[in-house]
């Protein structure tokens, strides 16, 4: 009797001082009633259940009556957890957004975020004698019973605050400033909620106390008839007609960029290129409200603010009002004069963008892929493009040649992309390069009689037009595609079935035979 005792007590000796807790009343239930954790067992020896102490709270795990002992459904002190079929497929997963409910298949037939809209309860039987009840992920109920062993569980997150502050349901202030709170009104919020969680209040936003959005709300309530309102909307009018003024980006005032002439061209300005090509042609003052434009594109460190700004304007108005992407210029602010320096200073910036412009390189745009496969109805068959250049470079990434060569021809790629970009009908609009792996397969090589990479093949209309091993660099590439696009529109074509000569690729090696007499240099 006595060691049956201590097993209902989880091995721990009852409390003669009467602060324990009372025994339990199953011999399954191997739970310390002190500090809620142990191990509650089936009749036939199995594990059943396992509760675990983790923080504030407690994780439970449910076990089938097997041998394997598969988990049935485990959550943790968030609320956090799962419930598993038998056959092992999720039925309920509960995260701390939401959860999913998935029939015996699989399929999704519920699925929702925290707080929910409407709070039912989902009852599931997980196993013979377990039963779990949720509701949200601060209600979620675990009945258990096996033998004579009977319990529940609250497996949800344990609520750690309220719906919102104290003083959101605050009815009166009594003598000595205790509030007086509207608790039928808070729980009935809480209860139509169904969750501790509530949205945002409005102080995210706006507020009727000074703080972040109280001017626009002041402002929207201002009564147009008086003075201040007014004021107000002069005040608008002359920041929309700021807005129309073409500046340079924000990025390069009070930089280090901005310090540098070739931030000019960098920055994109509206009218720096206007500007800067205005002030080369003329560094005298017959236009130097344009010298200025390029002066202050370059940086505004040395000019003036009105000489800067007064630039600005005028460069957008001297290139048409086309640079600011489609918005109005003004043009009635007219064009301050700049004094001798200003105007040799700003030739000097000139220069110095031309130079910068000539330096300038395209950025380089990768390659698209083709598979070998795809070769032969994209490029080379009935189904190729008109009036298009394909150039396929064949490469292989574990050649290092390749690896420098695909760098020049990625920068001579970016390059047409850009010019393609600007002018629509231009002749860089009409190439595409692709990039096949030489490693795919030896098709290729033995169709057009090369062993060697990197290759260049371009076809136009699916005839080969131009093929090449010795492109090297970002001009050879560019030059042999505009050059190949020409040959193509005048159908100057490679004959059918061109294959490269002995010499012509390293292919000379297989017709070295034994009896393969060498002349004499």
């Amino acid at each position: 009797d006595l060691m049956r005792l201590k097993m209902a007590f989880g091995g721990n000796e009852p409390s003669i001082s009467g602060g324990g807790a009372p025994p339990a009343l199953s011999d399954l239930d191997k739970v310390n009633p002190t500090t809620g954790d142990g191990t509650i067992f089936y009749p036939s020896g199995n594990i059943a259940v396992v509760v675990c102490k983790q923080g504030s709270g407690q994780i439970i795990t449910f076990f089938s009556d097997s041998k394997s002992s598969q988990i049935i459904a485990s959550f943790n002190a968030q609320g956090i957890g799962f419930v598993y079929y038998p056959s092992g497929r999720p039925w309920l997963v509960v995260t701390e957004t939401g959860y999913t409910l998935s029939d015996s298949k699989g399929n999704v037939i519920d699925r929702g975020k925290f707080p929910r809209s409407i709070p039912q309860v989902i009852t599931l039987d997980a196993a013979p004698g377990l039963t779990v009840r949720f509701v949200s992920r601060q209600d979620i109920m675990a009945s258990f019973q096996a033998g004579d062993c009977v319990r529940e569980w609250q497996c949800g997150e344990a609520p750690r605050r309220t719906e919102g502050p104290y003083t959101s349901k605050v009815l009166a202030t009594r003598l000595g400033g205790r509030l007086e709170l509207d608790v039928g009104a808070i729980r009935q919020r809480q209860q139509a909620i169904g969750s501790v969680y509530v949205p945002p209040g409005p102080h995210h936003v706006e507020t009727e106390r000074p703080g972040v959005g109280s001017l626009k709300k002041a402002l929207r309530r201002l009564d147009p008839a008086c003075k201040l309102a007014g004021t107000v909307a002069d005040l608008r009018a002359l920041d929309s007609r700021l807005g129309l003024i073409d500046t340079l980006p924000r990025v390069l005032y009070g930089t280090a960029r901005a310090a540098s002439a070739g931030a000019l061209l960098g920055g994109g300005g509206g009218g720096s290129a206007s500007a800067s090509a205005s002030a080369t042609a003329s560094s005298s003052s017959s236009n130097p409200a344009v010298a200025g434009g390029g002066a202050g594109g370059s940086g505004g460190l040395a000019l003036g603010r009105s000489a800067s700004a007064g630039g600005l304007l005028s460069s957008s108005s001297a290139s048409g009002g086309g640079g600011g992407g489609g918005r109005g210029v003004l043009e009635d602010y007219g064009s301050p004069e700049l004094s001798k320096a200003q105007q040799r200073l700003a030739a000097s910036a000139a220069r110095v963008a031309e130079q910068y412009q000539q330096r300038y390189k395209a950025k380089r745009a990768k390659l698209p892929f083709m598979r070998l496969k795809d070769f032969d109805a994209q490029v080379a068959g009935p189904g190729a493009p008109s009036d298009m250049l394909l150039v396929v470079a064949v490469l292989a990434d574990w050649n290092p040649v390749c690896a420098r060569v695909e760098a020049a021809v990625e920068a001579a790629h970016g390059g047409l992309a850009e010019e393609a970009a600007a002018r629509r009908g231009s002749e860089a609009a009409r190439i595409k390069m692709y990039k096949l792996d030489a490693s795919e397969g030896n098709t290729l090589q033995d169709r057009y009689g090369f062993r060697t990479v990197p290759m260049f093949l371009a076809f136009y209309e699916g005839k080969l037009v131009w093929a090449s091993n010795n492109i090297r660099t970002e001009a050879e590439m560019g030059e042999a595609a505009l050059g190949a696009l020409v040959r193509g529109r005048k159908r100057t074509f490679l004959p059918e079935g061109f294959r490269f000569s002995p010499g012509g690729d390293n292919t000379l090696l297989e017709y070295i035979q034994p009896s393969t007499v060498l002349r004499e240099l």
